[in-house]
């Protein structure tokens, strides 16, 4: 999946994609990249 890091920072900031921050990185699990990409299917 090629996303852009400034696509990524914008969905952490509204919330849009659920993350973790370790060691000063944001980590995303695939159940929420998954969820966000079903959302956007549907048109959400």
């Amino acid at each position: 999946m090629s996303v852009s890091p400034r696509t990524l920072t914008r969905l952490t900031a509204t919330g849009d994609l659920p993350h973790v921050r370790i060691g000063g990185q944001r980590r995303y699990e695939l159940e929420a990249l998954l969820a966000y990409v079903a959302r956007q299917r549907r048109g959400g």
